[in-house]
């Protein structure tokens, strides 16, 4: 129930399983701030969608375009000329949901959390994806040298040298 999230001083008061990280309190902070302070009557609680008469994916993606939240460049990314396993990981990566090192080493679950293969940095979305020279040079050697059957070795090679201490 609503009400057993709201403080007898009529604050919000929630209660999370477990501690959140500094990126999960900004977000509670911001969905705080947009929600606003609870509005407590003696009624009976109950649910209200204020961007029309029922809940719906459609209303809640129209409500957040139309008040400019929404900066996703959709249109161009779930297209029928963008493979869709492309669009898929490109979306994931746009909102920081690839599999890295960083979420499990945040939650405690692991000691190290950098990237395995380059060993320089935190295995994070944008340095897997954008700043790891490791990746960069290996997407250019797969890129060249795939026709010519050369890039496996290449690859086996290239890992035994970052790896080495």
């Amino acid at each position: 129930m609503v009400s057993d999230m709201i403080s007898p001083e009529g604050a919000w008061n929630l209660h999370f399983s477990r501690n959140l990280n500094d990126q999960e309190l900004l977000e509670v902070s911001n969905l705080l701030q947009i929600i606003g302070e609870p509005n407590v009557s003696g009624n009976e609680d109950s649910r209200k969608w204020r961007y029309g008469d029922n809940f719906s994916v459609t209303s809640a993606y129209s409500a957040l375009d139309t008040e400019g939240s929404l900066i996703f460049p959709d249109k161009q990314l779930w297209n029928s000329k963008v493979p869709l396993k492309v669009s898929f990981l490109v979306w994931t990566l746009c909102y920081s949901g690839a599999p890295t090192l960083d979420k499990p080493y945040a939650a405690d679950l692991i000691q190290d959390r950098n990237y395995l293969l380059c060993n320089q940095m935190v295995e994070t979305n944008e340095h897997l994806f954008i700043h790891c020279s490791f990746v960069f040079e290996t997407a250019l050697d797969l890129a060249v040298e795939s026709q010519h059957g050369l890039f496996e070795n290449k690859l086996v090679s290239r890992t035994t040298t970052c790896n080495a201490p």
